[in-house]
């Protein structure tokens, strides 16, 4: 879908309504949001790379490994203008206690900017503990500022290439792209086509209709789901044999279209409702939380 400060504000508005999620965090991401759409990257400035061969990614080998996405060279500067973007948000105090860090030269942006292109845990792992009213502040932020960086990489990597159609379902259940977990999903056409979105690099790709995306279980017996009637559209699609799930949408019969990110943050309630019942998210939320 076109993502506009419109259709952001209306987002908005629906997850104060329905979510969980506390005001401050919801002011904060509707702020990153507006940062991202004011800030993209055109996938012509991707320097060339070299893709994995057709044989190797039909075996599941991703087109892309994160470990060899190129770093972009104004990644510091991306972090840092996202964090004037926060500086009057509900984390402002945190954000300049953050950046006090960078000045000081106890943070490196161009190191932790690699760490996210990496999902190097690790390097964001000491930084929690330094910033316990935020302790994922870090990898957040940087995460968040590289964002449309990596979804610029995808781009440029798959060219004109359509991975949501019928020919191209994916069954090895990480992203084709660059071979990290799917964060949400959502149901298409007729016959309910499975689109995942990828937790990374946000690229959407076909999956099998029927397969947990993380042990790739395929018994109908052990796939199961989790709705409730106050989240019209959103269920839960869960795997006895992994104890996981992924959150579907089905906007099919309803007068909207879905965009993955904001999808996941209004149906956070599914995600306590699948905590309690003992079932298990292997992904962050779409915002890193």
């Amino acid at each position: 879908m076109q993502q506009t400060p419109e259709k952001l504000e209306q987002y908005m508005q629906s997850c104060r309504a329905k979510s969980n999620v506390p005001e401050a965090m919801l002011r904060v991401v509707e702020r990153v949001a507006l940062w991202q759409w004011e800030h993209p990257v055109d996938p012509v400035s991707v320097p060339a790379v070299e893709l994995t061969d057709a044989d190797r990614h039909r075996q599941g080998v991703p087109l892309l490994p994160r470990a060899v996405f190129p770093v972009p060279e104004d990644g510091a500067a991306r972090v840092e203008s996202l964090m004037e973007a926060l500086a009057d948000s509900p984390l402002g105090e945190t954000v300049s206690a953050m950046m006090g860090r960078v000045q000081r030269g106890e943070l490196d942006l161009s190191a932790a900017v690699r760490a996210a292109l990496l999902g190097d845990e690790a390097f964001f792992a000491p930084y929690a503990a330094q910033f316990p009213d935020a302790p994922r502040l870090v990898p957040f932020a940087v995460g968040s500022a590289v964002t449309p960086w990596a979804e610029a990489v995808a781009r440029a990597a798959l060219g004109e290439k359509d991975l949501t159609t019928p020919e191209t379902v994916w069954p090895h259940g990480h992203c084709p792209v660059c071979g990290a977990l799917p964060v949400v999903g959502d149901l298409r056409g007729k016959e309910g086509h499975r689109i995942h979105t990828c937790s990374f690099c946000h690229t959407p790709y076909r999956a099998p209709r029927l397969q947990c995306p993380f042990c790739l279980e395929t018994a109908q017996g052990q796939l199961g789901f989790v709705d409730s009637p106050d989240l019209p559209g959103f269920r839960l699609l869960t795997c006895s044999t992994c104890r996981m799930y992924i959150k579907v949408t089905d906007f099919r019969e309803m007068d909207r279209t879905s965009w993955p990110a904001m999808d996941d943050l209004e149906s956070m309630t599914l995600d306590l409702a699948a905590m309690e019942q003992g079932w298990r998210r292997p992904t962050l939320s779409a915002w890193g939380f």
